[in-house]
């Protein structure tokens, strides 16, 4: 795999930390993201996967952001996405993947659809919102 990748359709930017830590989400989270791109079809954009906890700090974030989660197969991905044609297929996929349970919160944004992973005990898990693009 090139270096500047850490699955085949994720880049190694999209996934560290945005604040240069060099944090990178769980194997496991990583695969379940890579294989919802690769069920989609189209090249999806990612705006964020993992963060540390003083960057989630400094972007606003809650402190129990599923970003924050990056142990066993949990974490959260921002997916970029403005088409609405392309929301629904995603989100078709999404819904597969939640069936199996590799994906336990979701929330739709107006430029982004959030996915995450996260422990049962998260006060997210198994929660479907609806939200707004920063």
């Amino acid at each position: 795999m090139p270096k500047d990748r850490v699955r085949p359709h994720i880049l190694r930017s999209e996934a560290t930390c945005k604040c240069g830590c060099g944090l990178l989400p769980s194997d496991g989270w990583l695969d379940t993201t890579d294989e919802l791109i690769d069920m989609c079809g189209f090249p999806i954009g990612i705006s964020t996967m993992c963060r540390c906890k003083k960057y989630n700090k400094d972007c606003g974030g809650v402190n129990d952001s599923p970003h924050r989660e990056i142990g066993h197969d949990y974490g959260g991905t921002d997916l970029k996405c403005h088409s609405p044609k392309k929301r629904m297929i995603m989100m078709r996929k999404i819904m597969q993947l939640v069936a199996l349970r590799k994906i336990t919160q979701v929330e739709v944004c107006d430029g982004h659809i959030h996915i995450a992973n996260i422990p049962l005990m998260h006060r997210l898990y198994e929660c479907f919102n609806w939200g707004k693009s920063r």
